[in-house]
């Protein structure tokens, strides 16, 4: 599908320092400041119209599921600006999309470079892979389908058999539907493909399908051929065309199409692979308000809508890639071209902020991992709710105001702070700290201004602990370490070494004195705090995830404490008392 704009240009990610650790619901020094308002929010007045209850889990959120595709568009690129690493890295997405490909291919000696015509070439798919995750990115790397076999084994290899940047998720071809290819012949070349990319490395995931919309007319024989193969299936979404612009309120109605599409997809799977249904994930891995820049991109109209569109992803438990990191007005950053009055290159555009509202960047805790029993019955009002970081996300379609009275179920007393976005001018602009005050018996009321995103950090009442314990969700141990500098996990209630203060983003043994610690082969430590950035830590729903490395805290029953590549594992979660 054609872009909005293909100028030769390079890609840049942005280098940001992620300072804000949330430690049961509380956010210490964030990175970005909202404007916070003195007034608490009135307790509820009328019949409560939103209803959330913490205690009733519908289903897991992947830790990485709110990311983008990486484009390569802009002057500079991601692999050049500082500006656009710092951004993205603040933002705190998950996956991310790159296409790459060997620049003379069948030649495996040659380099290895990102895809599309316009890329800059001097840039290795080294360097991308290595920005991506310098930025707290998980990277996935498409290849075409037309990709040889011996090309696909390679740069398995490359990437996966010594390399310092492994990738763990692959994705074959792009919108073959759209170019004319049957399904039965992106279909063989998907199986044969990813047959000789598992060769190489059998722990990868690969992903298929990648219509341009949701195509169960492709999307059915193509699962009935490589269903036994395929890790994730992989659709378009973009509801709006040039040809065919769209009210805002066609563009609303577009989302339960989304809606849609994503459970015809689940039910689709699960039709013609049940065997495996279970194994087999869903991608949005390309969507957007529309296909090229359109009146609304630039307004208040499109965070809400995007954030609406990402929050229904989420709701159906799959994966969100946005396109793009930089596309003009429809990218996360823009690019300096086709540019509204007030922005410039690198300014966040209205869906960077859209995507705040989910990630926190850096103000406030990320959306849990764990999507909650929400329903509204306020019209226009769409409200998504999580737990492991409790947040409640309320997003107001209407051009008018409107007023939800919230209630948490089994009537619990909790501390509520609330965040916004609102954009009435030109340009975007951060979410800012609105409210924050104590429930009443569970209720509460929430203002919510015309076309705005709302996200609620709900926490317990109470005094600041003086320090934490930290429990491994899977070993059941408890975070430990010595005098010496050996951090480790020992069993619950093994003294002073395994309580924890949090200072700033560091972790300090409340015995020792010392600050955990972690190096970028997996170590893990405690060291003499001297405020390094691998002595600075943030949360990730239940991660605890190393700002330098990028790397997720980690154990096992034997006791040892490291760090790994962030996955979401049983072992990586951590329950704080």
């Amino acid at each position: 599908m054609p872009r909005f704009h293909c100028p030769p240009s390079r890609l840049v990610i942005r280098i940001g320092l992620v300072v804000g650790l949330v430690v049961l619901g509380a956010v210490v020094s964030p990175v970005r400041s909202g404007a916070a308002s003195a007034a608490a929010l009135p307790g509820a007045s009328s019949t409560p119209n939103i209803l959330v209850n913490f205690s009733t889990p519908v289903q897991k959120i992947d830790p990485a599921a709110i990311g983008a595709d990486e484009t390569a568009f802009g002057a500079p690129d991601f692999a050049e600006d500082p500006a656009e690493q710092q951004l993205l890295k603040t933002l705190g997405l998950g996956y991310s999309r790159i296409p790459l490909i060997y620049q003379t291919p069948g030649d495996p000696g040659s380099p290895i470079v990102c895809e599309p015509a316009y890329c800059d070439t001097a840039i290795t798919g080294d360097q991308w892979i290595a920005g991506q995750r310098a930025v707290g990115e998980s990277p996935i790397v498409q290849i075409g389908d037309t990709t040889s076999t011996a090309d696909a084994a390679a740069m398995v290899a490359h990437f996966n058999v010594g390399g310092a940047n492994p990738v763990h998720q692959w994705i074959i071809g792009n919108e073959p539907d759209g170019h004319g290819e049957t399904a039965a012949t992106y279909s063989a070349r998907f199986d044969a493909l990813a047959d000789a990319m598992k060769a190489v490395d059998p722990t990868i995931l690969i992903g298929g399908g990648t219509t341009n919309t949701y195509d169960s007319a492709f999307l059915r024989p193509f699962l009935q051929v490589s269903g036994s193969r395929v890790d994730f299936v992989d659709f378009h979404f973009y509801p709006e065309r040039p040809t065919s612009p769209l009210t805002q309120a066609q563009l609303v109605g577009e989302l339960n199409n989304l809606s849609t599409y994503l459970t015809s997809m689940r039910t689709l799977i699960n039709t013609v692979v049940p065997s495996r249904a279970s194994q087999i994930a869903i991608h949005v891995g390309e969507w957007n308000i529309s296909t090229a820049l359109m009146a609304d991109d630039f307004a208040g109209f499109a965070s809400v809508w995007d954030a609406a569109a990402l929050g229904r992803i989420l709701a159906a438990g799959d994966d969100s890639m946005m396109y793009a990191t930089k596309n003009g007005g429809l990218g996360l950053v823009a690019d300096g071209l086709n540019m509204a009055a007030g922005y410039s290159e690198d300014t966040p555009m209205p869906s960077y902020e859209a995507m705040s509202m989910f990630t926190g960047a850096g103000l406030f805790p990320h959306f849990g991992t764990t999507l909650v029993s929400a329903t509204s019955s306020l019209a226009g009002v769409e409200v998504h709710a999580s737990s492991g970081q409790d947040n409640i996300v309320l997003i107001n379609e209407n051009a008018t105001a409107k007023n939800a009275v919230i209630h948490l179920a089994n009537g619990q007393r909790r501390t509520m702070t609330a965040w916004q976005i609102n954009q009435t001018g030109p340009v975007a602009a951060a979410p800012r700290q609105v409210a924050t005050t104590t429930t009443i018996n569970g209720t509460f009321d929430v203002a919510l201004p015309a076309l705005s995103v709302t996200t609620l950090v709900v926490g317990a009442p109470g005094a600041a602990a003086s320090h934490f314990t930290f429990h491994d969700a899977s070993t059941g141990r408890c975070l430990d370490s010595t005098t010496a500098g050996v951090a480790s996990t020992g069993t619950c209630g093994g003294g002073n070494t395994q309580n924890w203060k949090v200072v700033g983003t560091t972790l300090v043994d409340a015995q020792t004195g010392l600050c955990l610690d972690s190096s970028a082969a997996g170590s893990a430590y405690t060291r003499v705090c001297n405020a390094g950035n691998n002595q600075n830590w943030y949360s990730l729903g239940s991660l605890l995830v190393d700002a330098q490395t990028g790397r997720c805290l980690d154990s096992n029953a034997a006791g040892t404490a490291l760090t790994s590549v962030c996955s979401g594992a049983a072992t990586q979660n951590w329950n704080v008392t």
